[in-house]
């Protein structure tokens, strides 16, 4: 059986432009965030895998480190990914190819913003899976990252094109909920996240300041490209909601 040391060198081996940044994690630097594949154990024989993007636009203690991205691999029936220690070397192949179908967009060194912004959308869609108001959280942080990214790049296109679906959205979120679970209601929540952008220029000192920290600033730096290419993500229809709208038009 592979001790987990085997396992995680197994996973940088596969994408060797990740750096360890602590025992069960792989990331490099990308614009504002930390962006890689966390190795989580479960128990002594099992463990699963989960991209993370850690926000560098963050000071405080209790804050840092917490992220914005938590995506755990789904295998193909779109179940949870448990990989076996003791069946490693088959698992990890079906493991693998789950990995570079889900987080193929974004895990490689360039990363074009279209396809993280496709991304982050989906990911975030995952999150319809659970209770309505999981899926409101995870629409939360994905604006919240996403408006972080157009910060960092000066990209007034995506500011506006996220700032336009928040204001569509938010109206729809549970204030109760919110409350109960951030401190905050619905409106304390955009307020507080359109003072984190409001000034660009303290916004990138923060992430500079973070870039300094010993751990973050030995990894490697991802980049965001194609900037210029940015066009709004439009979500893709299903083949049922294809038909539906076909009726629908009828």
């Amino acid at each position: 059986m592979k001790s987990f040391e085997e396992i995680f060198a197994e996973w940088h081996d596969e994408f060797p432009f990740l750096k360890k940044y602590s025992p069960s994690t792989l990331y490099q630097k990308v614009g504002p965030f930390l962006m890689g594949l966390r190795i989580g154990k479960i128990g002594e024989e099992s463990y699963r895998i989960f991209l993370e993007m850690i926000p560098l636009w963050y000071t405080e203690r209790r804050t840092f480190g917490q992220p914005c991205v938590y995506d755990e691999l789904d295998d193909k029936k779109g179940g949870q990914e448990i990989i076996s220690y003791r069946h490693h070397d088959l698992d990890f192949s079906e493991a693998l190819k789950d990995a570079k179908r889900q987080y193929g967009l974004v895990l490689t060194p360039e990363i074009p913003l279209n396809d993280l912004i496709e991304y982050l959308e989906l990911e975030s869609e995952r999150g319809a899976y659970g209770s309505k108001y999981v899926r409101q959280l995870s629409r939360c942080s994905m604006f919240e990252t996403q408006l972080a990214i157009a910060t960092y790049l000066n990209k007034k296109e995506l500011f506006d094109d996220t700032w336009k679906h928040i204001m569509t959205e938010s109206p729809k979120w549970d204030t109760e909920y919110f409350n109960q679970i951030t401190g905050r209601t619905v409106e304390e929540r955009i307020e507080n996240m359109h003072s984190k952008f409001a000034s660009r220029d303290k916004f990138m000192d923060t992430v500079e300041w973070n870039y300094q920290r010993p751990r973050v600033a030995r990894l490697n730096t991802g980049h965001i490209i194609r900037v210029d290419e940015y066009t709004e993500y439009i979500p893709k229809l299903s083949w049922r909601e294809k038909i539906r709208s076909i009726f629908t038009k009828r």
